[in-house]
């Protein structure tokens, strides 16, 4: 692990138990809200380092979505 908390697309699959293609996914989709899109840090072409507390705050966002989904369409907010 990097002393700041940024970690590689491995470390990230290893650490959450989830397959690269996971992680693209939502990373694309991480990217695509402003308020997140700096978790996904590219300096380069060839290399991408992950902001984790950034990542788990998109985490937290999509499982808030998905809870939202889930509810009944009357009890919605």
């Amino acid at each position: 692990m990097m002393a700041n908390s940024w970690k590689t697309i491995t470390q990230i699959c290893d650490d959450y138990n989830i397959k690269p293609q996971t992680f693209y996914n939502w990373a694309d989709k991480c990217k695509s809200y402003p308020e997140y899109r700096d978790a996904i840090i590219q300096p380069t072409g060839q290399r991408t380092f992950i902001d984790e507390e950034k990542w788990q705050g998109f985490l937290r966002f999509m499982s808030e979505e998905h809870r939202k989904e889930q509810l009944d369409p009357h009890l919605r907010g």
